[in-house]
Order: structure tokens, then sequence, then C-alpha cells
């Protein structure tokens, strides 16, 4: 949550014309790129992460069925 609060200052700060502070402290370039990587990684970690359990073996798919055998 704390890297979407930086995100939204830092955009908020570039509309108004501002440099970005978020709780007094600036938010410099090496902060902005930290929290840039973060939302760009995640969603593409967890979109990798279902491909790879798609296309798993179906015996691992067989054991999430309960009662099915074999």
């Amino acid at each position: 949550m704390l890297v979407f609060a930086i995100l939204a200052v830092f955009v908020a700060g570039l509309m108004v014309g501002r440099t970005p502070e978020y709780l007094g402290k600036k938010i410099e370039e090496h902060e902005v790129k930290l929290a840039t990587l973060y939302v760009l990684v995640f969603p593409l970690a967890v979109l990798v992460l279902a491909a790879g359990s798609a296309v798993l073996p179906g015996r691992w798919r067989r054991s999430a069925t309960p009662g099915r055998t074999g």
C-alpha cells in the first residue's frame, strides 16, 4: 500500500508542479524507480506463475480434485 501511496504522491506532485513530498520527506528518483519496478514486476510474477500452473502435467491437477484417483 505504501508503494501506491508513493506513486500517487509522485504523480500528484508532477500534476501540481511541485516537488513531491510524503510525510515531510521528498520523494526522490530512487524511491519512484523502486515503486515502479514493484508495480510492474508483481503482476508479471503472478501471471508467470499462473501460466506455469496451467501447463503443469495432469498429475498435479488431479490431486486438486477430491475423490478422484488414478
